[in-house]
Formats: structure tokens, C-alpha cells, sequence
């Protein structure tokens, strides 16, 4: 037996999606043209609760991209100064992309 249900306009199945299916075999969900057929799931849904390793993560990568923008402005500020030194004229934004090749 299956039955038809709406999802929300961004036509992605949340958790009050998965609590309205009944445990009586698999469903047809429609969203708009496309009908994909869902397993009823009511108790196989799993939250994602971040732990320790998640956040220290996080972290890090969060942390890399700070020093790669503060990297960043090092080198667009000592620009006037490097292009003087090295005389390179119109050549000057590939100072800045070896810098960062060779890095």
C-alpha cells in the first residue's frame, strides 16, 4: 500500500517527514515531478551529536584558513615594496603567486 506526502519547498526530507510514515512497508514521497520511494524509517533515524574529534577539527580548519588570509595581507602589504625591489612592472600579480607556490 502506498500513500503520497508533500515535502517542504526545498524537497528535502526532515525528521518530521520520516515521524508522519507508517511502519507498514515503503511509501512514495513526491516532490514535485520526481517520486522516490522511502523505506518507512521511523525508528532508524540517527541524529548527528558532534563530539571531540568533530570540533578539533573544526578548529584546525578553521584555524589554517585565519593564517592563510593573514598570509595573505602579509603579502599585499610588502607588495609596493617587493615590485620596487625587483622592478617588474605590469608582471607584478605573479609576485604574489610564487609566493604562495613556494611556500
Amino acid at each position: 500500500m502506498s500513500t503520497e506526502k508533500s515535502l517542504s519547498a526545498t524537497g528535502v526530507i526532515t525528521p518530521s517527514d520520516v515521524a508522519n510514515l507508517k511502519s507498514d512497508g515503503p511509501e512514495t514521497i513526491q516532490s514535485g515531478t520526481d517520486e522516490k520511494p522511502v523505506e518507512s524509517a521511523v525508528g532508524d533515524v540517527q541524529v548527528f551529536k558532534p563530539d571531540f574529534r568533530f570540533w578539533a577539527v573544526l578548529f584546525a580548519l578553521c584555524f589554517t584558513s585565519l593564517l592563510g588570509s593573514l598570509e595573505s595581507t602579509v603579502i599585499a602589504t610588502a607588495l609596493p615594496a617587493i615590485l620596487t625591489d625587483l622592478d617588474v612592472g605590469s608582471n607584478y600579480v605573479w609576485i604574489g603567486n610564487i609566493f604562495f607556490l613556494t611556500r
